[in-house]
């Protein structure tokens, strides 16, 4: 998501540029004149371009174009796609950003999206200063918490950029144990949950596993490397698919639903419990069992079907681990 972050801190320097240059400009100068691909380059315009502002305005009967593209053949003016040149179409382009009519949780979730970009790329002082302007300009007297940085954000950034193999001391979230593990990190991302890393763990486990950076108490890059997976992406993608699951949960175990799911809607209220819409990532069976437990006798999964036993078996599991030692 740390993407969208850095096409905010784009646009405007685009738009300066393009203003110098009232004739217009050929996408690949652009893209010279401000040390981007050229692909960046037109999605970033053509998003800009293509952006609905009736969201946040509904009065607004139409909005007016600000860019104007160019191609060779004239049949072909107007598509992003195959212009090669583009040019301002208004003498103001700061005016049509539209910042004005963006709601203060939206700037907020951006300013939170390219912060993030700032975090993964500590080296571009282009970002950082957008950034800084972004709060200074558009967020003035507003009090942001941002979270804590990871100490070691930019080695873990250098490891996975080298495909480097790393050993991390970590705690397990899921049980109480601490252990070393040689993993081969794929990538690192921020959730509500904070900065997670997905990577290979070094055992047979399965091919994929999320490690809350928070819980990694030490971090060493080793100079053996490792291959990335040719299906990367798909095997993310299988790997962070949702899961609904339809609960019925009393009140005061609500804490429990909040901390092991993505995102919770309320279906129907009611005096004892409340169903619920939970969207779960993996281990499903383990957060809707931790849910459970969590919620005694009164929680329960109505859907899906194959969840309802999941309590009992986290319940039991639980009930081993800290059963006491016969005496020998």
């Amino acid at each position: 998501m740390a993407i969208y972050g850095e096409r905010v801190a784009l646009l405007p320097q685009l738009l300066q540029t393009l203003w110098y240059h009232p004739q217009g400009m050929r996408f690949s100068d652009l893209a010279r004149e401000v040390g981007r691909s050229e692909a960046e380059v037109r999605e970033t315009l053509r998003v800009y371009h293509l952006t609905d502002m009736a969201h946040y305005l509904p009065s607004l009967v139409a909005r007016p174009d600000v860019l104007e593209f160019l191609a060779e053949d004239p049949e072909d003016d107007g598509d992003a796609s195959t212009a090669t040149m583009v040019r301002l179409g208004v003498s103001d382009p700061g005016a049509e950003l539209g910042v004005s009519r963006i709601r203060l949780a939206d700037l907020a979730r951006l300013y939170e999206l390219a912060t993030d970009a700032v975090a993964l790329h500590p080296d571009d002082e282009v970002l950082a200063s957008a950034v800084r302007k972004l709060h200074d300009g558009v967020l003035p007297g507003f009090r942001l918490i941002e979270a804590e940085p990871w100490s070691e954000l930019a080695e873990l950034r250098a490891a996975i950029k080298d495909r480097c193999l790393i050993k991390i001391t970590y705690a397990r979230a899921w049980e109480p144990a601490i252990g070393e593990e040689v993993i081969a990190p794929y990538g690192v991302l921020r959730t509500h949950r904070g900065w997670e890393l997905d990577a290979a763990p070094g055992d047979e486990r399965s091919a994929l596993r999320t490690y809350l950076l928070s819980n990694v108490r030490a971090l060493e890059v080793l100079s053996e490397t490792f291959e990335m997976p040719a299906d990367l992406t798909e095997l993310i993608r299988k790997h962070r698919r949702e899961q609904i699951v339809i609960m019925e949960m009393p009140p005061a175990a609500r804490w429990a639903v909040d901390k092991y799911s993505e995102r919770v809607e309320l279906v129907q209220d009611g005096p004892e419990v409340a169903r619920l819409r939970v969207v779960l990532l993996q281990p499903y069976r383990l957060r809707a069992g931790l849910m459970l437990v969590a919620g005694g006798a009164a929680a329960r999964v109505v859907e899906p079907v194959e969840l309802h036993g999941a309590g009992a078996e986290v319940a039991r599991a639980m009930l081993q681990r800290y059963e006491p030692e016969a005496d020998s």
